[in-house]
């Protein structure tokens, strides 16, 4: 059975009141924004949907609600990332229960660890549930950086694992997990977490793209990618220098969240409040943020 997890999925931002509540409206909102611009899955409750800054409770009724308000629209993966393998397989076991359709698992933090312990981590999760698992690999926030072979390790035991969003600014290692992995499970899905490396992730024959941007410009990455798989290179390239431009946010000097959520509030309208001990964007960056925005024709 081919791989649903390919394309542009955006790892959704959770939106929250001013008083730090979710913001149950602003999240519809936001869903219905990105299912209306063609994105190919949700992922909830990763790195900027804010996972880290919510209760245990909090990641079950948000995980909850994503899966009935999604309502089989597109396909669903929650985040089940902790520093606690426990805690991973508690949030994996209920995310299966609810019907999500795979979960994101990231590498722990706080902890060195080595491949031996890495391995044990993803092997007790895929163990424990019988949804698709993709694999989230983002050293420069975890510390832990999964080595091609391991992946590879992981896969040739553990048919459920079946992706991975390679955050990660080395080409070659997406290069040698797509030649190491796609040649055991050719239906193996390999992510960019970038929207600079969205080019070379389909040149080297990647599934496409799980990046933080797509929150606010949905139609510019669905068409980026559309693009491509359609061999209309030209029209590729003129949308991957508007995302250059759009990327010019990060340079700001604010939070990677704070700007997202900023520029998503812009475009889609709803909150910019980010949870402590992350703050939002400034005044004066915002101007910049609607700039930018208005200088691609996102608003």
């Amino acid at each position: 059975m081919q791989n649903k997890f390919y394309g542009i999925i955006p790892p959704v931002l959770t939106i929250f009141n001013d008083d730090g509540s979710i913001d149950w409206d602003g999240n519809k909102k936001l869903i219905d924004y990105l299912i209306k611009n063609g994105v190919n899955a949700l992922f909830f409750e990763g790195s900027v949907g804010e996972f880290t800054q919510l209760s245990l409770d909090e990641r079950r009724e948000l995980a909850k609600f994503a899966v009935d308000y999604v309502d089989g629209r597109l396909p669903v993966i929650i985040g089940c990332g902790s520093c606690s393998t426990y805690e991973a397989i508690d949030m994996a076991k209920y995310a299966e229960k609810i019907g999500a359709d795979a979960v994101a698992a990231v590498t722990p933090y706080y902890w060195p660890l080595n491949d031996r312990e890495l391995y044990e981590h993803f092997a007790n999760i895929a163990l424990n549930i019988e949804i698709p698992i993709i694999l989230y690999n983002i050293p420069m926030i975890t510390g832990q950086n999964l080595s091609p072979s391991l992946i590879l390790k992981l896969v040739k035991k553990f048919p459920n694992i079946i992706g991975i969003k390679d955050t990660i600014d080395s080409v070659a290692h997406m290069r040698n997990i797509i030649t190491l992995v796609k040649q055991e499970n050719p239906d193996f899905s390999v992510l960019t977490g970038f929207d600079d490396h969205v080019l070379n992730i389909l040149a080297l024959g990647g599934d496409g793209a799980i990046t933080g941007c797509c929150n606010f410009a949905a139609p510019v990455l669905v068409d980026l990618y559309t693009n491509f798989k359609t061999a209309k290179y030209d029209e590729f390239i003129k949308y991957y220098h508007i995302v250059r431009n759009i990327n010019s946010i990060f340079d700001l000097g604010e939070s990677i969240i704070g700007v997202l959520k900023e520029a998503c509030s812009q475009v889609v309208g709803v909150n910019n409040f980010v949870r402590p001990p992350i703050l939002g964007c400034s005044k004066e960056n915002a101007k910049k943020i609607n700039k930018i925005l208005k200088s691609i024709n996102l608003l």
